[in-house]
């Protein structure tokens, strides 16, 4: 099992909060849960299920795993990524990803896209 550095650890942390800081011009109660434990990283966002990462090579796919298996009924699993280089002066362009499927899904239901799911 490889161990992350602290400062990997910390910086993974430091991302979870600068993203729900953003996060509260959309959600007012969005807030880093701030542990290493199994769950959201960011809660109060409605029906997000948001799993944040902080690394140099694209996690996506293994995230996008995690956040589906963490997500509840009724929450999208979506990803967000914060690359090496992207510190809290552009946090408008990390990167979000989500499954097609739960983009042209319920996502865009949601949003009024469509009117009904296919």
């Amino acid at each position: 099992m490889v161990v992350p550095r602290r400062s990997r650890i910390n910086r993974g942390r430091e991302t979870e909060f600068i993203l729900a800081e953003y996060l509260q011009a959309y959600w007012p109660e969005a807030h880093a849960t701030g542990k290493s434990a199994p769950g959201d990283d960011i809660v109060g966002t409605g029906v997000l299920a948001i799993e944040a990462k902080a690394t140099a090579h694209n996690p996506i796919l293994p995230a996008l795993r995690q956040a589906h298996g963490r997500a509840r009924d009724g929450q999208i699993p979506v990803v967000i990524w914060r690359p090496n280089g992207f510190g809290p002066a552009n946090v408008a362009d990390w990167v979000v990803a989500t499954r097609v499927s739960t983009f042209f899904g319920p996502l865009a239901f949601r949003a009024d896209y469509f009117k009904e799911l296919p």
